[in-house]
């Protein structure tokens, strides 16, 4: 056993991600409840790639919302959020050196977020560090969900433990990976970019001194 392939979360994993209120303003625009607005967006708009149209007229379906003003608004609003550049700054100074090393180690490296159309941008901002971004509205399985895993295992042709995952989230990035037999490390904010490497490394090389004990 050894490990094959590190998939990163991005926002706050990766780069800083900015706070955001678009749930307030978009509850300004519909008037509705918003734990029911944020659960059918995540739902809608995280696991599907059809357009941004598309996608304003299945939420306020769900909403049970029938208007088409308000439909117009929500969509010119998403399509500002969807066209604005965010800022891209790298959460610390040795992102770039953790990249390097994973590619030194022949390692496929995934950077994967649950993220729908909006947060598009900073793809190609991302896709010279690494081997490949991948998005669930793209691959219309989120974290959670037992299919997202069987995707990455099938795709990248790895088992369950030859798989790291890397991330903030405790539930997404940590415990489910590892309820499904991947390795995990929990990004926290107060960690340095010299800790993680040295977790990944520690992993790695775990993974490999297994690897030459069972030989």
């Amino acid at each position: 056993m050894s490990i094959k392939l590190i998939i990163f979360d991005i926002g706050n994993t990766i780069f800083k991600q900015e706070k955001s209120d678009k749930f307030e303003k978009m509850q300004e625009i519909l008037n509705c409840d918003i734990s029911m607005l944020k659960n059918n967006f995540y739902e809608i708009f995280n696991k599907n790639n059809k357009n941004l149209k598309d996608l304003t007229y299945k939420l306020l379906q769900s909403l049970n919302i029938n208007d088409d003003k308000l439909q117009t608004r929500l969509l010119e609003y998403l399509t500002s959020l969807q066209n604005r550049k965010g800022k891209f700054e790298f959460i610390n100074d040795n992102i770039l050196e953790i990249f390097e090393y994973i590619k030194k180690q022949n390692i496929k490296l995934i950077l994967c977020s649950n993220s729908n159309v909006l947060s598009k941008n900073n793809d190609e901002q991302l896709k010279p560090y690494v081997d490949d971004i991948e998005r669930t509205y793209k691959i219309g399985f989120l974290k959670n969900e037992n299919s997202f895993y069987e995707y990455f295992e099938n795709k990248y042709k790895v088992s369950s433990n030859e798989i790291l995952s890397i991330g903030d989230d405790i539930e997404n990035d940590f415990e489910i990976p590892k309820s499904h037999g991947w390795n995990s490390i929990l990004f926290t904010e107060n960690m340095t970019g010299s800790e993680l490497l040295s977790k990944i490394k520690f992993i790695i090389d775990k993974m490999k001194s297994w690897l030459l004990y069972c030989n």
